[in-house]
């Protein structure tokens, strides 16, 4: 690698390891190295509400013996009602505030109201009532692992394993030895298996090292996400016995997963050695990542030493990327300079990104201005989707000025290019007037392709909202198709229900068979 005139300063935090699981491909290409020099809230239920879900019949049990555990000693637990009204108020919240309310709800819990707590949350629906489940089992297995984990073994198919593995790492963080023990005594095959990976996983945050030597003794487990866990989390502490560590391993795609899995901490340390091992890996999207990795520190901490590394390079490709990287980087800091470098890039979808993420950003600050810029872009697909990216981040800020000005548009063109990102990005925080909005648009492409969008966010939370919606939809094939998507998804979380709308729907009696069958 050539480098820049000066050496680079010390590396900044951005963010966590890179994900894990890519496929790499082979070869090799030299990098230029720096110089050496220098809504739902109501759904909620009361308190009186039943628990919806089945349960072991230790669970009550347990439960018992939890309350009377050391956990609930000198604590003045509240009435669950008032722990019900808290948790409506916490999910009232805007996305950015709801969880973190919602965690601190749960924390305040005594462990005797736990079990109380989770049949208040049972009218939730999809993901949501997914993740206050996790975090109320979680809370609950710090106290009494075994009744978290009859009542998680207790619940339905659909909610069952993700509770249980929540279950298992809860446990595993408050008593590593305990959940250990209690996994190993289970009888060999997957459901073993998948308790020791659960703490294993949780070991490879706490105790990277022991987690290491127990994963690479183990049979019957998937060893390379938590060797990228471990080591990366073993890089934070002791960079040097890490990387040693690593040297050991045998080449192939085990040892580049953890390799990329440490990047992070490397560059954050020494940003030499994060050069030198980019070096190593073979060409791909690996590779690639660890240099946008490298190229965001680096603008973060020397906009003027990373362009110039920037340019320096030689191989097209790689040049690329690190631009890609840098435009990400400006993208908060300064979103109209990012747009000026992404119209370097080589024209194509990476570029056609870099400047929607840019002008995503700028519209936070300045909404018509990044409108403005949009349209000033050439005619084409680069323009269209840089002005619904526009007009969804206006929304977010100021839905009734972006729809009063999305009203004026006359171009077809842009119409179809604003409103399905309008809609879509206002139905997050407003689902019923994303709705009403929608079904207010003239009929045509426009308004189906917005009810097809906002159809399948409404599915996670309300499915049968989301079917009479796009039942709506008046082009018959895409009808058609999204209800057989819609139907799909509702079967899996309620068949019940899911099966009487088809039997009574107009489909035909082949497509209501051929979804019956996934029952």
């Amino acid at each position: 690698m050539l480098p820049p005139s000066k050496p680079p300063l010390p590396f900044l935090l951005l963010g966590g390891v890179f994900g894990i699981g890519l496929v790499l491909g082979g070869g090799v290409v030299t990098v230029v190295k720096p110089d050496a020099q220098g809504s739902l809230a109501k759904a909620v239920a009361s308190s009186g509400a039943s628990h919806g879900g089945a349960q072991a019949s230790s669970g009550d049990a347990s439960s018992e013996s939890a309350s009377k555990g050391s956990g609930d000693k000198g604590t003045s637990a509240k009435p669950i009602k008032d722990v019900a009204t808290q948790l409506r108020s916490a999910m009232a919240q805007n996305p950015q505030k709801r969880w973190p309310a919602l965690s601190k709800v749960i924390d305040s819990l005594a462990p005797s109201q736990i079990h109380e707590a989770l049949a208040a949350v049972q009218s939730l629906k999809g993901n949501e009532k997914q993740m206050v489940i996790n975090q109320l089992l979680a809370r609950w297995a710090e106290s009494d692992p075994h009744a978290a984990l009859a009542y998680a073994q207790g619940l339905k198919m659909g909610e069952r394993n993700q509770a249980v593995a929540t279950v298992e790492c809860g446990w595993a963080q408050k008593d590593q030895s305990g959940a250990l023990a209690w996994a190993e005594q289970l009888p060999s095959g997957a459901i073993k298996n998948q308790a020791m990976q659960n703490i294993m996983f949780q070991m490879a945050q706490s105790d990277p090292k022991a987690a290491i030597q127990l994963a690479t003794s183990q049979t019957g487990v998937n060893r390379n996400p938590i060797l990228s866990m471990a080591v990366s989390n073993w890089a934070s502490k002791d960079l040097d016995g890490a990387l040693n560590y690593v040297s050991q391993m045998p080449e192939g795609g085990q040892k580049n997963q953890v390799l990329q899995s440490m990047m992070f901490q490397v560059a954050q340390q020494d940003p030499a050695r994060a050069l030198g091992l980019i070096d190593q890996m073979p060409v791909g999207q690996r590779q690639d990542q660890a240099l946008q990795q490298l190229a965001q520190i680096w603008e973060n901490n020397d906009p003027q030493a990373a362009m110039a590394w920037a340019n320096q390079q030689t191989d097209d490709h790689v040049k690329g990327v690190i631009v890609q990287g840098l435009v990400e980087a400006m993208d908060q800091s300064d979103p109209q300079g990012a747009l000026t470098l992404a119209l370097t890039m080589t024209a194509g979808q990476t570029r056609d990104n870099a400047i929607n993420n840019a002008l995503f950003q700028y519209a936070q600050n300045d909404p018509q201005g990044a409108m403005n810029y949009a349209q000033s872009l050439p005619a084409g697909a680069t323009r269209e989707n840089a002005i619904g990216n526009s007009i969804s981040a206006w929304v977010q800020n100021d839905p009734q000025a972006a729809i009063a000005w999305a009203r004026q548009q006359t171009d077809p063109k842009t119409s179809e290019s604003i409103w399905p990102g309008l809609i879509q990005r206002m139905a997050n925080n407003d689902p019923q007037g994303a709705v009403a909005l929608a079904q207010s648009l003239p009929d045509g492409q426009t308004k189906n392709n917005t009810i097809s969008n906002i159809g399948f966010q409404i599915l996670q939370n309300d499915p049968q909202s989301a079917m009479q919606l796009v039942s709506s939809i008046n082009d018959t094939n895409q009808r058609i198709n999204m209800q057989q998507n819609i139907a799909r998804n509702w079967l899996s979380t309620d068949p019940t229900a899911a099966t009487q709308w088809i039997n009574n729907s107009s489909l035909s009696a082949e497509v209501k068979a051929r979804l019956l069958q996934q029952k």
